[in-house]
């Protein structure tokens, strides 16, 4: 996570030809080629018949089609192609959805417009996620090595019960401990799974499986084949006094490829899909339906980050307009369905002062369609200051899950002196402070992975200038290495610090490390706290991740890495 002064500092090698373009305030990019050809091509089968001259892609396991296909073999009324934007756009007006719940459809098609899907440009050519669109354009795939069949969907009658009565206690299945104790409510809607003479055998929306009696619901049927859209509502995930680290993920241009297996160290990975992209109130999105599923299939959990663009005036006039209010939870609620999320983690930075309510006000309204979802709710926050006023800190805890308080860029990326990221005393104080408002089981301490070489250069006139740049933990070692340095332990910072003279500048760095991680993570069990969040996955090394299983996940003490050497 960065803070409203954080630039960001792309630490990455791009292997591949890049267009950059500047759109309000953020620096994106168009890759004119992402993926390895050799190794993802796939044959395209469609009703039987092979697509000739066309192929398909495999990346981060999603499954990409040319665009070319659509209006030919495949076709949806709700969908067009945006070719300049590289991206499809869904009429969601015109769509016939079922979402998880109908006060949440309901809000989505009375307040959003349209959706946006990103395109990968693969050789010249736009390409499609299949994953994300199959129910749009109403067809079914199968994979068999480098062959996709692709098949038009069949009729497929869904048998639904909807509860008709104020609330009903239902007998719980004898396979499904969950189902103990359930209260269902008027309206509630259920699928049926078999029937007795007496019972309906149900699924809930939660994935729940109850007995009911069949006098308590209303019968009625879904073709599913001809819904634009459906989702049913996950069980929320509750951690309860559980210790959790969230690792934030970044995405530039495309989403990272993920870890092959899973990290334990890892509870949630929040990568950096949605900000609001204009005064309309529309969303710029770059979700990734092939990693989320993989992560899932890992066992992470997945919260889509959303971020205000760090564009006070865009925020004010979004947050002050409640069409374009509705708007943007609208979209958000919309994208958690379509890509199966599990959670929101908001990141509003540079918020005007004067959006103060109007933030908190924003965040009630997501907290009320999130729960009808499932769906859990976080959001990242400063340390409490004179200039952070614009976070109403006691009402949002009241609102959300989790609230990650960004203790990190005590020295930030502009800033005129010399320092470190996230001193010890610096972090501790900040945590202190944060617990005059944030319950200690919602409050996750910011941890960063990365520091900064800092660049002291004399003026001339017995002062000095001084700039900064991002490093990872391993580019630290790499200038260590490379210059032969001595790194001191610097006990009041609880940090490694090296130093280097040349070319008639100064170099410093506040080294990031297992053992000064460790003392940070020492909070969460000195005041009780929910975990951490760290930013970001990318610029840590890979020990570091064991320090964060054994103090978070594991509760071993952080004095086991007191006397680290580095």
């Amino acid at each position: 996570m960065s803070s409203r002064r954080k630039s960001f500092f792309i630490l990455m090698i791009l292997s591949m030809i890049i267009v950059f373009v500047n759109v309000d305030g953020f620096l994106f990019a168009e890759a004119l080629s992402d993926v390895d050809i050799k190794d993802s091509e796939i044959d395209i089968y469609f009703k039987g018949d092979r697509i000739r001259n066309e192929s398909a892609y495999s990346i981060n396991s999603g499954i990409y089609l040319p665009c070319s296909m659509i209006g030919k073999q495949i076709r949806s009324s709700k969908i067009t192609v945006d070719d300049v934007n590289k991206q499809i756009v869904i009429n969601i007006s015109k769509a016939d959805l079922i979402l998880e719940d109908p006060e949440v459809t309901d809000f989505i098609k009375r307040n959003m417009e349209n959706a946006y899907i990103p395109l990968r440009n693969i050789e010249g050519e736009l390409y499609f996620p299949l994953d994300v669109l199959e129910s749009f354009f109403h067809v079914t795939y199968s994979r068999d090595r480098n062959r996709i069949y692709i098949e038009e969907a069949t009729e497929s009658l869904k048998s639904m019960a909807r509860i008709n009565k104020e609330s009903v206690e239902v007998k719980p299945s004898v396979t499904d401990k969950r189902s103990e104790d359930l209260i269902l409510s008027s309206n509630d809607i259920l699928q049926i799974i078999k029937e007795t003479d007496n019972y309906y055998k149900v699924k809930t929306e939660e994935g729940v499986t109850c007995f009911l009696k069949k006098n308590d619901v209303d019968i009625f049927s879904i073709d599913l084949s001809q819904v634009d859209f459906y989702n049913f509502k996950r069980e929320k995930m509750d951690y309860g006094r559980e210790k959790i680290n969230l690792v934030w993920e970044y995405v530039y241009l495309n989403t990272p490829v993920p870890d092959n297996d899973k990290n334990d160290a890892i509870d949630i990975l929040s990568p950096t899909w949605f900000y609001i992209k204009d005064a309309e109130g529309n969303l710029g999105n770059k979700a990734d339906k092939g990693y989320l599923n993989q992560v899932h299939r890992e066992g992470y959990k997945v919260w889509g980050l959303v971020t205000n663009s760090f564009n006070g005036d865009l925020t004010h006039t979004v947050l002050n307009d409640e069409k374009l209010t509705k708007k943007v939870v609208a979209q958000l609620l919309f994208y958690a369905g379509l890509y199966d999320l599990d959670g929101l983690n908001i990141d509003f930075e540079s918020v005007k002062d004067e959006d103060r309510d109007a933030l908190t006000n924003f965040v009630s309204i997501m907290r009320y369609y999130t729960e009808k979802q499932g769906l859990n709710l976080s959001i990242d926050i400063m340390v409490p200051a004179s200039w952070t006023v614009e976070y109403d800190r006691k009402a949002l805890s009241q609102l959300v899950d989790y609230i990650a308080v960004m203790t990190y860029d005590e020295h930030w990326a502009g800033s005129t002196i010399s320092g470190s990221v996230a001193s010890y005393d610096w972090v501790n104080n900040y945590v202190i402070k944060s617990l005059e408002d944030i319950p200690s089981e919602k409050l996750l301490v910011g941890i960063p992975l990365y520091t900064r070489l800092w660049i002291e250069t004399a003026d001339g006139n017995g002062g000095k200038t001084v700039s900064s740049q991002s490093l990872s933990m391993e580019q630290v070692r790499d200038i260590i290495r490379e210059k032969n340095l001595r790194v001191n332990w610097l006990d009041k910072e609880k940090q490694y610090y090296i130093e280097y003279f040349e070319d008639d500048k100064t170099y410093k760095v506040w080294i990031e490390d297992s053992r000064s991680i460790a003392y940070k993570l020492s909070l969460i069990e000195e005041y009780d706290l929910a975990g951490s969040a760290s930013w970001r996955k990318g610029f840590e090394e890979e020990s570091v991740w064991d320090v964060f299983e054994d103090i978070v996940k594991k509760g071993i003490s952080y004095k086991e890495y007191r006397e680290l050497e580095y």
